[in-house]
């Protein structure tokens, strides 16, 4: 989670020092129980309920005190009906035209083993949205939330996110697809 970040504000390449503190354990009464990751200690993990199932939740500091990276996605976690419509709005905008053109075409071997071209059926905005499944939302900073969407093999199984440089605003954005 933390390399989609830094991968999506251009940084890495360079190797720097940078001194990490190691978060510790908390209940939250919102947000659950959260535990640091084994990776990157200063960042917290957990789950929270999120409509019939759960959903991951990742809190880093990103330099500032994790209290405000807390908040934040105590804020996002607070709004999540909302944001989650309207990020499937923004994946809809930005990738439905591109499923219908080139994705739902394909090819595959048939019983003779011979290859073969299949179409799946176009989709409306309500079927490509109603697809896609919320798996995980992180909180970056003050600021930065990422909504990351399993795509239901749309787009052979890749991640579709959104990112919010605005927090729970969602004007301030970019829209991706990662493998």
């Amino acid at each position: 989670m933390f390399s989609r970040i830094k991968h999506l504000l251009g940084l890495g390449g360079a190797k720097t020092r940078v001194k990490r503190v190691t978060a510790a354990p908390l209940n939250h009464p919102l947000l659950g129980s959260l535990a640091p990751d084994k990776t990157f200690g200063d960042t917290l993990l957990g789950h929270v309920r999120f409509k019939d199932g759960s959903i991951g939740i990742s809190i880093s500091p990103d330099g500032k005190p994790i209290d405000e990276a807390i908040s934040l996605m105590t804020q996002a976690v607070s709004s999540l009906g909302y944001l989650d419509k309207e990020c499937r709005r923004l994946i809809t905008e930005e990738f439905l035209e591109l499923y219908n053109s080139e994705w739902r075409i394909a090819q595959r071997l048939n019983s003779g083993g011979r290859i073969e071209d299949f179409e799946i059926p176009r989709l409306s905005d309500q079927e490509f949205g109603a697809k896609l499944m919320l798996q995980s939302v992180e909180a970056s900073g003050d600021s930065l939330l990422i909504f990351n969407y399993d795509d239901s093999g749309m787009f052979a199984g890749n991640c579709l996110s959104v990112a919010s440089f605005d927090g729970i605003v969602l004007k301030d954005i970019h829209v991706s697809m990662d493998d």
